[in-house]
């Protein structure tokens, strides 16, 4: 689900580089963008309540240390009622700001592209990404989410999402039985057995 709503933000960006973007598409990033949290932080609290999934292990500890902003970026829209006038006062945008990197089709330039919906009075200090020193892994790569002062790059934590899968897939597919009673058993997952 958070490769299907990234790859929904990134053809949001294609088309906003295409200079072919509506109001529609806009809401669909934001959407998208908040889904994509969204998902992030129940696959974290599905993955640290897993039964028979071996603790501590490695590859699940770094996998929550790389996600760990992710609970309260997510309480901030989930709670948004409470948020409402001091985002207000602050000028801020309530449902956060959004920028990426685009790159043209030479690999050479790009332009950097900031979308900031609903913005209540005028602000400074909205950020926007720095593509210096970054490697990119897609045309639209570094895809960044703010709120408040705390921002995630999207583009980055969907490429961890994938990695961890692949070892967790692998890590199930080797996973063996372990009875614990009459008639029951549970699977033990032993991430830190498999490479990813």
């Amino acid at each position: 689900m958070a490769r299907i709503a990234y790859d929904r933000v990134v053809h949001y960006c294609r088309q906003q580089h295409e200079d072919v973007t509506s109001p529609r598409l806009d809401d669909a990033m934001v959407l998208d963008a908040w889904s994509f949290v969204d998902v992030v932080k129940r696959l974290r609290s599905v993955l640290q309540n897993t039964p028979g999934m071996k603790q501590p292990a490695r590859a699940l500890t770094d996998f929550l240390i790389e996600t760990e902003e992710i609970p309260d970026f997510r309480h901030h829209v989930q709670h948004i009622e409470d948020k409402t006038a001091a985002v207000a006062i602050s000028g801020r945008p309530i449902w956060g700001s959004f920028s990426w990197v685009k790159l043209d089709s030479n690999g050479k330039n790009f332009k950097i592209c900031c979308y900031v919906p609903g913005r209540l009075a005028r602000t400074k200090g909205i950020p926007v990404v720095n593509p210096a020193g970054r490697q990119f892994h897609d045309d639209v790569d570094h895809f960044e989410m703010t709120i408040g002062a705390t921002t995630i790059n999207v583009s980055d934590m969907s490429r961890r999402i994938e990695a961890f899968r692949q070892r967790f897939e692998a890590a199930v597919r080797a996973a063996s039985p372990k009875p614990i009673g009459p008639g029951e058993t549970i699977v033990v997952i032993d991430l830190d057995s498999v490479e990813p």
